[in-house]
């Protein structure tokens, strides 16, 4: 008989991460998101990593789409960082899951990957300063240590990262609300652009 060892090794990541906020261009599209969110209540009954209020993974309604208009632009650009006079018109970023969440005091959302997509992102509709911040783990920092690397959430910030880094976020101690949408995005190319931008990287 074979014996099988499960063995479990914490991978330290070097990981990118973008942050921006879009509060010029989605202050007035908060409060239409805020108020679908809030009406579509806790759909998954807290039985995913998330342990607050929140709705089904592949949500899709009017104001989520109009925000994917919005941040389209910052999610290929993302993806084209290493690029050589990148052009994020050659990815057609590909919103296939999107969904909002309301935490309240006490809520929280376990550690957790968003692999097999490409790139994640979040959204924060609604924060304060004191709204738990996210943490994204196993980063290394210049040092060379392994740390938490902790983004505060504002309003109108969105974060984007790799969908293999690890992240979580702590439990709420305020009793102010945390609102948030946020999704995986994978990124095919466009296949009419694909001689450019293997071109661009043979540089």
């Amino acid at each position: 008989m074979i014996m099988v060892k499960n063995i479990f090794i914490n991978i330290q990541v070097v990981s990118n991460v973008h942050y921006v906020n879009l509060d010029t261009v989605t202050k007035d599209l908060n409060p239409k998101l805020e108020e679908f969110i809030r009406n579509k209540g806790d759909e998954m009954e807290r039985k995913t990593n998330v342990k607050a209020d929140m709705t089904h993974y592949q949500t899709v309604c009017e104001p989520f789409e109009e925000l994917h208009k919005i941040i389209m632009p910052y999610v290929g650009q993302f993806f084209c960082l290493q690029a050589k006079n990148p052009d994020t018109e050659i990815f057609l970023p590909e919103f296939f899951e999107t969904w909002g969440a309301i935490y309240r005091k006490g809520d929280y959302t376990d550690r957790h990957v968003h692999e097999p997509s490409k790139l994640s992102w979040i959204y924060y509709v609604k924060a304060s300063p004191q709204s738990a911040p996210l943490h994204l783990h196993q980063i290394i920092n210049e040092k060379g240590e392994r740390e938490t690397f902790q983004i505060p959430p504002k309003t109108s910030d969105l974060v984007i990262f790799p969908s293999w880094t690890p992240h979580s976020v702590p439990t709420q101690e305020s009793d102010e609300e945390r609102i948030c949408v946020a999704g995986n995005v994978n990124l095919p190319l466009d296949k009419d652009k694909s001689q450019k931008y293997y071109d661009m990287f043979k540089k």
